[in-house]
């Protein structure tokens, strides 16, 4: 409750969590607590956080967390934002968090969590971690984003564009990338032909070759398609090639 004026928070023994906010009233105050939550998995704080997030989105509290400012000292100055906030060249890591919409979770990846949302008004995937908690995920992230910089010149055309990278309240990490289409495995499921789009997975991955890195995970759920356009994504396992 530290970063958000003593008004909402968390509370978890690792098995039931419970959130809860501070309400005024005339004799000081009530604090009104919700059902326990209870998570199957480890990552219990990450999960707490994007379901305070559903519960914002539900009204349940009065402001987005992220809305919510982190103490001055840990605050940077944010930047002006890009005239466009999808460009494929202009990674930015100085977005004042508030500009991001946390909408929808999608799914659990190898390193953190999907999430649907928007920056700016445009629609964006974002990958989350508990840094706080998560120290391996962390730097694998961290990994990704500097092979993501130095491919820069792929983004849009063999890979997503890759918009922001930030931290929240010194606890999350969070990738923004645009949102281009579903994975191959989903575009299966769904009755789409993997064959008809194999040369173009190929070239993704020879691009990204030629420009120094081995993907190292190359599989149906890390390439995405659009329109019959496809893009290659999570590079937390790349490598330099020989």
């Amino acid at each position: 409750m530290t970063f958000n004026h003593l008004r909402y928070g968390v509370l978890t023994n690792y098995i039931n969590t419970w959130f809860f906010r501070r309400v005024p009233t005339p004799r000081g105050g009530t604090l009104e607590v919700t059902e326990a939550f209870n998570f199957s998995n480890s990552s219990v704080l990450l999960e707490a956080y994007l379901t305070v997030i559903v519960l914002v989105e539900e009204n349940w509290f009065h402001v987005a967390p992220t809305q919510s400012p982190a103490p001055p000292r840990h605050a940077p100055a944010p930047a002006p934002p890009s005239s466009n906030p999808l460009s494929p060249y202009h990674l930015q890591e100085n977005i004042n968090p508030a500009n991001l919409e946390f909408l929808q979770g999608v799914d659990r990846s190898r390193v953190g969590v999907i999430v649907k949302g928007k920056y700016l008004g445009q629609s964006v995937v974002m990958k989350i971690v508990d840094a706080s908690k998560d120290l391996p995920g962390t730097e694998e992230l961290d990994e990704e984003v500097r092979v993501y910089k130095a491919l820069h010149s792929l983004q849009g055309t063999v890979l997503v564009c890759v918009i922001a990278y930030l931290e929240v309240w010194d606890m999350l990490r969070v990738l923004v990338l645009e949102d281009f289409g579903i994975n191959l495995a989903e575009h299966e499921r769904n009755g789409g032909n993997l064959d008809v789009v194999r040369d173009r997975c190929n070239a993704c991955l020879a691009s990204v070759n030629n420009a120094g890195f081995s993907h190292e995970d190359a599989k149906p759920e890390n390439f995405l398609i659009l329109n019959g356009d496809v893009r290659l994504i999570d590079f937390g396992q790349a490598k330099p090639s020989k």
